[in-house]
């Protein structure tokens, strides 16, 4: 169902099973359809490219060595290498890369094996459950194998779903080879297939450059790109393949077309050149026909941005940071830091043979991209058993010495080339959420494991910047609760405080509503960060360790999401950059790091295709190279957000601005030299300044501060829509209901058309007025929903809007006799299944689930015409109740039940005055039904029962219709 408002910050609980429930009038439900057409073998990967594949030596199992790259076969044959040695121990070691397989049949491979004679195979699905299955080979030819992608194929499972069911797409690929016939040998593989329906994997389509991660400078135009288009089936064919280049407005830039012959897994190169003149993104889209028929596409991009002053140059200084794969690309586009790890449990997980993988250190240094590592404690395995029966968390002494020996070894090998030593990352959750400790000792394992490492960074590499307390945005969401207890113990210590002031939601996709960062509060949670350091005596040094949003993998290159993801990044650097005494950002992250079918990178896929939001970044990058921020805030309307900055290096000062929905014209007497810059860092006629959701760049000489400060908050934003649409929606099944701002000083005629049924309505002037036109279409059920209904808005014929209103309803059914006695004997239907870990727990990576059996719930509805029904059983290994009151229940094991009756909520919108919450807890003295919306908080008697029931949380609960201001009817 639709999360049809995002609830306060203070209600996003971190790990508890509170869960929030939105129910409204209009609830969607979508399918995933079935694949078409016939299965066909298709390629994956020929193997011929060693650079997706990375080593996997099974650190859980230590003592492995080996490494993965090209090589011969001994055949001649071009193909991925993989070197292992499990004299020292280990269990298996191979190949591993990122891939986006769709539902298939069957997954094959050849390989040819020196020595070692039984290995396996580990796909990793879209819920991060891993796979494993199993196969044996003859050493020395090649042998071909085929598993079936079943859970016979694949017995072993674990992690994510945990239910041997593959969740498609699959997203990682692990081949390797076990210790059996030989301690020590090598592996070739090849010619990666699957058996899929599915005709997207037909044909891969990349865009490539001279250019590390497709980017270019200005003067480095006209730029030669190639296209490449690979056959991935067995089999000729021949193909008419056009292609066109569009920028970020959607014109075409250039196109043509070329017909051949392609044979089977033969990949052909279209090599082109682009001169755009300016900065920008440019998206390559390619069509294949066969025979008049459209059998392919693909999408490819480019980047064009301005050389930074600080290209090719050390700049600690520099506000921008990036979790970097590629440095060579990210400087490119302005990035001076990148974030490191180094972790205890598998840097050495042979004691006294720690693993250096350096290749990232020194590329990042020939790329003059200057480093934060952070040292993770973890013991490894050898150091648990070494304390015997005692607990490893909080640590005891002697594990904290071999702590101290790992920290001592990588400050001595790192000090000359490391910039910032932080200690662990996001400490919350690691020393205390993710090891179920209380928090007083959560607090003590961070204060110990920091004391520690900060003891030897300070006697091995004295002048180098100690960094931590990196909490995940739990804390800030729980008042710097963590924070604040760790340093009033360590702040002597720190240097620099690197949190993690996470949005949650964070994902741009359909149906999602991803918190932007002023809805985040991102000003105030840095503020709030500054202040906590002054009030303990530490330096108010604030860096944004670790921050980014996610997107949805399906979308397209230049879709709509992508672009409102290309906006949030400059938006969020410009906010950032706005607080003065926060120095640093380093964006999460370059490329990859799927959730649940949403990534965080500035640039996708193993071709690393630079999406719009690498430029918006650059743009960023170069319009407030080091800028600072001005007092005070620039007086703007209220749907304007704006901050100037100035920067004596280069001579200027630069203004930021953004509307927060809607568009505006800007009209003022501008200074001399005033010019005006987009998004992507292209030159605009500053008669016509558009403000809009995508920031603008205003500069001016730097002695002009003052004036184009005047000029800003003196000019007259003009809206470029004189008519807002602020909801279109279905308040019942057969009325169409749609919110409108006008927003000039005369009356409007608006024209409805929803279907077949149309209305005039006359939208007064300066006010915001809500119409309602009754529909005449079928109304739909569970078991024939109506179409879709496609609406249009327009003022004299004028078209002003236009979109269409899904009408899928998960239905409410009617039913006599229900009894709150916590038994669902009388309950219709088969429940709801919520068990999948994004309805369950924030968007983070480290919270940790271990499946439905770790949380999860399902739930049944039903009315009669004296209350709403519904029946809530919740799978919780542990329950915890400690909190039982109207104001802070929601801390504990409970549920919250959202209603928006009047169906009226939008993405920007709260709670308002038809809205009802109410939230269940099950207090020592039995259940307690509370409501929370609308104000004052209030104990209410509903007739509910709450009772615990093994794993189980059983809640059941009557609500009175009079409680929700509704009266029913079916």
């Amino acid at each position: 169902m639709n999360a049809l408002r995002q609830p306060p910050d203070s209600l996003r609980p971190l790990r508890r099973h509170a869960l929030l429930w939105s129910l409204g009038l209009a609830m969607t439900v979508s399918g995933i359809g079935s694949m078409a057409g016939t299965e066909q073998e298709v390629l994956v990967d020929d193997c011929r490219d060693a650079a997706p594949w990375v080593t996997n030596l099974g650190r859980e199992f230590p003592g492995a060595v080996g490494e993965v790259g090209p090589g011969a076969a001994p055949d001649g044959a071009s193909t991925v290498m993989a070197s292992v040695d499990f004299t020292g121990g280990g269990h298996y070691g191979g190949a591993e890369r990122t891939v986006r397989l769709p539902r298939a049949s069957m997954l094959a491979f050849q390989i040819w094996s020196e020595g070692f004679k039984n290995g396996g195979v580990r796909l990793r699905d879209i819920t991060n459950q891993e796979h494993s299955g199993g196969f044996s080979v003859t050493p020395g030819k090649w042998c071909d194998v085929r598993i079936p992608m079943t859970p016979k194929g694949f017995p072993g499972h674990w992690h994510g779903a945990d239910d041997g069911r593959f969740h498609w797409p699959v997203r990682r690929l692990l081949i390797f080879m076990g210790p059996d016939g030989a301690r020590k040998g090598r592996f070739f593989i090849r010619n990666i297939t699957v058996r899929t329906a599915d005709p997207n994997l037909r044909w891969s389509v990349r865009v490539t450059s001279a250019f590390p991660g497709n980017i270019a400078f200005v003067e480095e135009c006209p730029a030669p790109l190639v296209i490449h288009v690979l056959n991935r089936l067995r089999q000729q064919r021949r193909i008419k393949a056009s292609w066109e280049i569009t920028d970020t407005d959607g014109k075409s830039i250039r196109s043509g077309a070329q017909t051949m012959a392609i044979d089977p897994w033969e990949e052909i190169k279209l090599p082109l050149k682009l001169d755009p003149g300016r900065p920008g993104w440019y998206c390559v889209r390619v069509r294949i026909l066969e025979n008049g028929q459209d059998t392919g596409h693909g999408e490819g991009a480019f980047g064009v941005v301005t050389r930074l002053p600080n290209f090719g140059q050390d700049d600690a200084g520099s506000f921008f940071g990036l979790h970097t794969s590629d440095t060579a690309a990210a400087a490119r586009i302005g990035v001076k830091w990148t974030r490191m790890q180094r972790a205890w449990w598998w840097g050495e997980s042979i004691k006294g043979r720690p693993y250096w993988p350096d290749a990232g250190i020194e590329h990042a240094r020939r790329n003059h991209i200057k480093i934060m590592m952070t040292l993770h404690y973890g013991p490894p395995g050898w150091a648990v058993a070494e304390i015997g029966k005692d607990k490893a968390w909080p640590p005891p002494e002697k594990l904290l010495d071999g702590w101290a020996a790992y920290v001592r070894a990588c400050v001595k090998r790192y000090r000359d080339k490391v910039d910032c030593f932080e200690i662990q990352n996001e400490p919350d959750l690691t020393c205390w959420w993710q090891r179920k400790l209380s928090f007083e000792d959560g607090v003590r394992t961070y204060v110990s494991v920091f004391r520690r490492a900060a003891e030897e960074i300070h006697r091995y590499a004295p002048g180098v910047p100690i960094a931590g307390v990196d909490v995940s945005g739990g804390d800030y969401r729980n008042k710097l609760r963590f924070s604040r207890a760790v340093l009033a113990e360590v702040a002597p210590l720190l240097d620099v405080y690197t949190g993690h002031p996470y949005a949650s939601p964070r994902y741009f996709g359909r149906d999602k509503r991803p918190l932007l960062p002023f809805q985040n509060k991102l000003t105030e949670k840095l503020r709030n960060s500054q202040e906590m350091l002054r009030g303990i005596g530490c330096p108010d040094h604030v860096w944004i360790g670790e921050k980014g949003w996610g997107l949805d993998i399906n979308e397209p290159l230049d879709g709509p999401y992508s672009m409102a993801y290309a906006r949030c990044v400059a938006r969020a650097l410009i906010t950032g950059r706005s607080v003065p005494g926060v120095d640093r950002w380093f964006w999460f992250l370059q490329n990859g790091c799927n959730e649940h079918g949403y990534e965080y990178g500035l640039w996708r896929g193993d071709a690393a295709q630079p999406l719009p939001a690498a430029i918006a970044f650059a743009a960023a990058a170069r319009f407030l190279y080091h800028a600072m921020p001005t007092a005070p805030a620039l007086d703007v309307p209220a749907d304007i957000h704006g901050t100037l900055f100035r920067c004596p290096d280069l001579d200027r000062a630069v203004v930021a601005l953004w509307s927060v929905r809607d568009d505006f014209r800007i009209d003022s007497d501008w200074p001399e030299k005033t010019a005006a810059f987009d998004s992507w860092g292209a030159r605009r006629d500053l008669s016509d300044v558009r403000i809009s959701p995508a920031p603008v760049y205003l500069t001016a000489p730097l002695a002009a501060t003052k004036n184009l400060r005047h000029a800003i908050e003196q000019g007259r934003f003009v809206p470029a829509q004189p008519v807002r649409i602020d909801s279109v929606r279905l308040d019942t099944v057969d009325r169409l209901a749609i919110t409108m701002t006008n927003r000039t000083p005369r009356i409007v005629r608006i024209k409805i058309r929803a279907g077949k049924n149309s209305g005039n309505f006359l939208l007064p002037a300066s006010r915001t007025e809500t119409a309602n036109l009754p529909l005449t279409t079928p109304k739909p059920d569970a078991d024939h929903p109506a179409p879709p209904l496609d609406v249009q808005l327009l003022t004299d014929e004028h078209l002003l809007w236009t979109g269409r209103l899904q009408r899928a309803f998960l239905s409410c059914p009617r039913k006599s006799g229900v009894r709150t006695d916590g038994r669902f004997s009388e309950w219709p239907g088969p429940p709801l299944q919520v068990a999948k870990r994004e309805f369950l727990l924030p968007p983070d990576p480290h919270v940790g689930w271990d499946g439905p059996n770790d949380l999860s719930a399902t739930a049944r509805w039903a009315w009669d015409r004296t209350a709403f029904y519904l029946a809530v059983t919740v799978r919780d290994d542990v329950h915890a109740a400690p909190f039982v009151k109207p104001g802070n229940f929601w801390k504990s094991d409970s549920i919250q039940l959202a209603f928006d009756p009047e169906n009226d909520a939008t993405p920007d919108s709260a709670f308002d005055q038809n809205d009802r919450e109410f939230g269940c807890v099950l207090a020592s003295d039995g259940p307690r039904v509370f409501r929370t919306v609308p104000a004052p908080l209030a104990i209410v008697d509903f007739p509910c029962t709450i009772r615990r029931q093994g794993q189980d949380t059983v809640y059941e609960l009557a609500i009175p219709w009079s409680a929700l201001g509704i009266r029913p009817k079916p």
